[in-house]
């Protein structure tokens, strides 16, 4: 099993590091496809890092690291990085607030505009 971890990360290193496209694979046909194969890559880094370094793993989950990895990998982010977004137009505290435990609840990022000193966008993290 760890010998199968090792392989498999290895290589996904190597795409990573070669700057190749690391969600193809025979099979990944769809964006959700794609996704998924990069969760799954994910989750054998991390199975790999509990055999290793079970600290690290701790490490990595209290600063939130595996929250964000995970994140990166969703329908939505790759909407984001398409300039693909949904735009919330923030004329209240209240929408705000809902919008900032939206994102922390659905661990995605929103984007919002701001009207009170002219248009100004940002994009809400969770983080």
């Amino acid at each position: 099993m760890s010998r199968i971890l090792v392989k498999t990360v290895r290589e996904f290193r190597n795409r990573v590091s070669h700057h190749e496209p690391v969600w193809k694979k025979y099979g990944v046909e769809t964006e959700i496809d794609a996704i998924e194969h990069l969760r799954d890559k994910i989750s054998k880094i991390l199975q790999l890092l509990e055999l290793v370094s079970p600290e690290k793993k701790r490490l990595l989950e209290k600063n939130k690291i595996i929250e964000r990895a995970y994140r990166a990998c969703t329908l939505g982010e790759l909407r984001r990085f398409q300039h693909n977004i949904a735009t919330h137009n923030v004329k209240s505290i209240s929408k705000l607030c809902r919008l900032v435990q939206s994102a922390h609840d659905a661990n995605s990022v929103e984007k919002i505009q701001v009207y009170e000193m002219g248009k100004i966008s940002f994009l809400i993290h969770p983080n």
